[in-house]
C-alpha cells in the first residue's frame, strides 16, 4: 500500500503552482472535486492509490471545484468529478462524472506507452 489518499494526492489552491507543476513534472493527473461530493469522496483514494501504486512518476494534484474557481475555469472544467491527465505539459485525457478506474488505469497506459 502506497499511503493515504491526502498523502498521495496534494491538494492546491494555486493556479499558477498547478501551470507549474504541469510544465515542470513528466506526468501530472488532475483530479477535480468538491466538498459536498460523495462520488469524488469515494474515487479519490480509489484513484490515488491505484495510480500511485501503478504510476509512480505521475504528480497527483487535487483541486476544489467550489473553493478554486480560477483553476477550474482555466481549465474549462465545471462538473465534478473530473480527471484531467497531462503528459509532458499537454493535456492527453479528460474524463468526468462516469468515471471508471479501470479504463482510467488503461488510458494511463497507453498514454505511458506501459
Amino acid at each position: 500500500m502506497v499511503g493515504k489518499a491526502e498523502e498521495i494526492m496534494k491538494l492546491n489552491s494555486d493556479l499558477n503552482t498547478v501551470l507549474s507543476e504541469i510544465e515542470q513534472s513528466p506526468s501530472v493527473l488532475l483530479y477535480f472535486s468538491g466538498e459536498n461530493c460523495s462520488v469524488c469522496e469515494a474515487l479519490k483514494p480509489k484513484i490515488a492509490q491505484i495510480v500511485g501504486e501503478r504510476f509512480l512518476h505521475v504528480q497527483q494534484i487535487e483541486v476544489h471545484l467550489q473553493q478554486l474557481n480560477i483553476i477550474s475555469s482555466h481549465f474549462g472544467v465545471f462538473s465534478i468529478p473530473t480527471i484531467l491527465f497531462f503528459r509532458e505539459g499537454k493535456e492527453w485525457l479528460r474524463e468526468g462524472r462516469n468515471l471508471s478506474v479501470g479504463q482510467l488505469v488503461a488510458d494511463i497506459k497507453r498514454i505511458m506507452n506501459y
